[in-house]
């Protein structure tokens, strides 16, 4: 596919290596994309039809992920301001029609940029043969669209949520927050407990078993007595992560033993679901299945061992749910890596029969590498729509950065990205998505709950700034968000 960029200081160089190809699924293919100051080209071997990702800044908006809409290989041609604003907006139409029907009112603004993104669109389209006015023309339209597809959600979440919290074949979805090595304590406890319905308690298998035969209980163990104290519900795990910082470093020296692997593992799970039994209210047995290790485990090792703890939670603590989780659920890695896409990995393990309870989606949102470029909400309701067909509950870990910074407490190699061409990440970009997503996320029935990956930015932490507690240990704008979604909840909930 070759596309004519103009103007073209709207395509920047240094996103270039974000661009990708994909399918159907829309999952990404391994392609070569090069721009040589006239021309974008983008080609996958062998040759395919498909949409085109570009991440943009777009003006007033901020930087995302754009699609075109499906495009043929051919020699031709396109306009990629043009084809850019086309996708987004054959995306937005695609779900007002849906929602509409289903009894949505969308409102006035978002008919009134729906509109002008047609309308800019049109005119783009007319004027090809002036291909800067073209291009003016049709990031016009993709801001319009970009504001219709924000308007649409904000009238789905506030007309969905309270039809969702009133269903009475449907759980209420829960806010939850993941203490890391915390114990709560004091005033901060207190809110804690007014603001999240569940806790993640630190079961790490790096942090608990430091030695073949060395385990530390005492944090785990204040942890879930506070939470038990307080009738804060319990999420048990990860037990097994597979990204560098979550396994021991004891286990390098079983590099690439499956066999010794699995039964280290089965030990640990054994130790630790016969502890806390009946104390979890969900065991979160591996999280980043689809995730590189430096142990040089392939794919199905990954799906082996993730099988193994699953089958051991629930032959040792049947009555407790037990879940997996998969990083980066639209796998931006698929672009340097011939792997199967971690929706294909979910579905594997489904139609092995390994007794799930629900999967997790992992979202760190604006980090890269190792994390999930930024996109608009429709692209966020259309993969957890994806994700549905599995049949099972979705719990989603999110973390979110409030600052662009370099941030030393930080040990993945994820880097936040800007916010935009000309600003950078603060607290209230933080506080503004969490209010979007977790509300968007909260609405749909098959999001069982919502975990914070990341309390306080004091402490060791993956992702940089993430923590909904600042360094010096104040609560960020996010956590007031998260606070007036919990009374929300509330208060609907009251009325029945």
């Amino acid at each position: 596919m070759r596309f004519k960029v103009a103007p073209s200081d709207f395509l920047q160089p240094q996103l270039l290596p974000c661009a990708h190809l994909t399918g159907p699924d829309r999952y990404l293919w391994k392609s070569q994309i090069h721009w040589d100051g006239d021309l974008l080209v983008a080609q996958r071997v062998p040759p395919e039809s498909g949409f085109f990702h570009l991440l943009a800044d777009v003006p007033g908006w901020g930087r995302t992920l754009l699609s075109t809409a499906w495009l043929m290989e051919q020699e031709k041609t396109y306009h990629l301001q043009v084809e850019l604003a086309r996708g987004q907006l054959h995306l937005l139409r695609g779900q007002y029609r849906e929602w509409t029907a289903l009894g949505l009112q969308p409102g006035e603004e978002t008919q009134g940029h729906l509109q002008q993104a047609f309308a800019f669109l049109r005119e783009a389209v007319v004027a090809s043969q002036d291909a800067a006015k073209a291009g003016r023309l049709a990031v016009q339209s993709l801001v319009a669209s970009l504001h219709a597809g924000e308007h649409l959600v904000q009238h789905y979440v506030r007309q969905g949520l309270p039809v969702r919290l009133h269903q009475p074949d449907l759980s209420p979805p829960w806010l939850g927050m993941n203490l890391g090595r915390t114990v709560p304590e004091g005033k901060f406890a207190e809110s804690l407990k007014d603001v999240f319905h569940a806790v993640q308690v630190a079961l790490c298998w790096r942090d608990v078993q430091t030695g073949e035969d060395q385990y530390h209980w005492d944090c785990p163990d204040h942890q879930l007595r506070w939470a038990r104290e307080h009738g804060v519900r319990c999420i048990g795990g990860p037990l097994l992560g597979f990204h560098d910082l979550a396994a021991p470093d004891w286990l390098l020296l079983y590099h690439g033993d499956l066999t010794n692997l699995r039964q280290l593992l089965s030990e640990f799970v054994e130790q630790t679901v016969t502890r806390y039994r009946g104390q979890v209210d969900l065991w979160h047995c591996a999280a980043g299945i689809n995730g590189n290790t430096h142990m040089e485990l392939s794919e199905e090792e990954h799906l082996v061992l993730a099988a193994r703890a699953v089958e051991l939670a629930h032959r040792l603590d049947p009555e407790t749910p037990a879940i997996v989780s998969f990083d980066q659920p639209w796998a931006e890695y698929m672009a340097q890596q011939e792997v199967e896409p971690p929706l294909y990995l979910a579905d594997m393990m489904v139609r092995a029969g390994v007794p799930l309870s629900g999967v997790g989606l992992e979202l760190n949102w604006g980090y890269h590498p190792g994390g999930s470029l930024p996109r608009d909400l429709l692209a966020l309701n259309q993969l957890i729509d994806r994700w549905s067909l599995l049949g099972l509950p979705l719990y989603v870990f999110l973390t979110i950065p409030s600052h662009t910074s370099p941030d030393p407490l930080a040990s993945d190699q994820a880097q936040v990205m800007l916010r935009n061409a000309e600003g950078h990440w603060g607290a209230e970009d933080q506080a503004q998505l969490v209010r979007q997503i977790a509300g968007l996320l909260a609405t749909k029935p098959v999001v069982q709950g919502v975990c914070w990956n990341q309390l306080q930015d004091n402490q060791p932490h993956r992702f940089p700034h993430g923590g909904l507690v600042d360094a010096q240990g104040h609560p960020k704008p996010a956590w007031l968000r998260f606070k007036q979604l919990r009374r929300k909840f509330d208060s609907e909930l009251e009325k029945d």
